[in-house]
């Protein structure tokens, strides 16, 4: 590709992620690439881009080459917060550069990585605390996405004490603020995505299908397909129990294909939601080589595959419960006690 092409390519990419045409954005600076020199906003751009698009190996490797450009370039805030986007492992380097900075919002996010570390530890008390200093610092510069995120991590903290009336309605807000357009792509993700596999958590299945169908709404003002990866999985799990099961195998199909090469656990929940969409169909055949494959991955999927078949029936008592948000099924409420501590990651 000749060089004045490949200057246009970075031009365009650019306009693009500003747009959010994350296709689009992703094949330009792609391209772009190829003769270097991309800047580290450029590089985070890319990043953007290839997480929406399912290209995670990609996302991490332009997300890499952005935290070195901003330490090249003595900003270590900007650093801190691309560290943070990244694995476990970047925590530390996250706090070692913001150690000696002033206040900020960088803070704020990695106030939120500590949250979650609390949180999946079961340490509650510390894990609300945490939530509040993340909304209190976005409050203080401004910024919604902060607000926003500690608002839902004080609904998730609250929802595992069990405390589900207050805990969603904090959750209701975030997601408000996230599919309304208010906050960043990504932000919104996280939150929609938190949002939704809590409503299957509790077994509310009334609000998990009413807030896939502000996502999609979302979604097709972005130009996107949809939420990557374990989202996917979640989307398909509501849509299965609407009805549009043709819809949702497709849904837990790309998510399969986006999360295989880097999370095993991640795609047998894929499968498990297509051995549940066969089962539904009554192609038992098929729901047996899902289920088995999902075995073989030898992560939560694979775990429940074997009750598969036994699930069936109160699958279809829950598909009824979807359309009635007053009534709550038996294998609701056992859901609600059984899953009210569980995890976040």
């Amino acid at each position: 590709m000749a060089q004045v092409n490949l200057d246009k390519a970075l031009e365009a990419g650019r306009e693009a992620v500003g747009r959010h045409a994350w296709r689009e954005a992703f094949e330009l600076l792609t391209a772009a690439d190829q003769a270097g020199g991309l800047t580290a906003a450029d590089l985070e751009g890319l990043a953007e881009a290839a997480w929406w698009n399912g290209r995670v190996e990609l996302c991490i490797s332009a997300r890499e080459r952005a935290f070195a450009l901003r330490l090249e370039a003595g900003e270590p805030r900007r650093a801190a917060l691309v560290a943070l986007d990244l694995a476990k492992a970047w925590f530390s380097q996250a706090q070692r550069l913001l150690k000696d900075e002033p206040v900020g919002i960088e803070h704020g996010y990695l106030t939120r990585r500590e949250w979650v570390q609390a949180h999946n530890s079961g340490n509650y008390e510390r894990a609300l605390e945490l939530a509040q200093q993340t909304l209190e610092i976005g409050t203080r510069f401004g910024n919604r996405d902060l607000m926003a995120l500690g608002l839902q991590d004080q609904g998730l903290t609250l929802v595992a004490q069990g405390q589900f009336g207050e805990g969603m309605a904090l959750l209701d807000q975030a997601t408000v603020a996230a599919l309304s357009g208010e906050l960043r792509p990504l932000t919104t993700g996280a939150i929609y995505c938190n949002t939704i596999s809590t409503c299957e958590e509790i077994a509310d299945y009334k609000r998990a299908s009413d807030w896939t169908d502000a996502a999609r709404r979302w979604c097709e003002r972005q130009t996107i397909a949809g939420f990557p990866g374990m989202c996917r999985v979640h989307r398909a799990a509501v849509i299965r129990l609407t009805g549009a099961w043709q819809e949702a195998e497709q849904e837990a199909r790309n998510a399969y294909d986006e999360v295989l090469d880097f999370r095993d656990d991640y795609a047998a929940e894929a499968l498990y939601q297509i051995g549940e969409i066969r089962l539904n169909r009554g192609d038992l055949v098929e729901a047996g080589d899902a289920f088995r494959h999902a075995h073989d991955l030898g992560r939560a999927g694979g775990r429940r595959s074997s009750h598969g078949i036994g699930r069936r029936r109160r699958t279809r008592i829950d598909q009824r419960h979807l359309y009635d948000p007053g009534a709550e099924s038996t294998h609701a409420l056992r859901a609600r006690r059984r899953r009210a501590g569980r995890r976040k990651s």
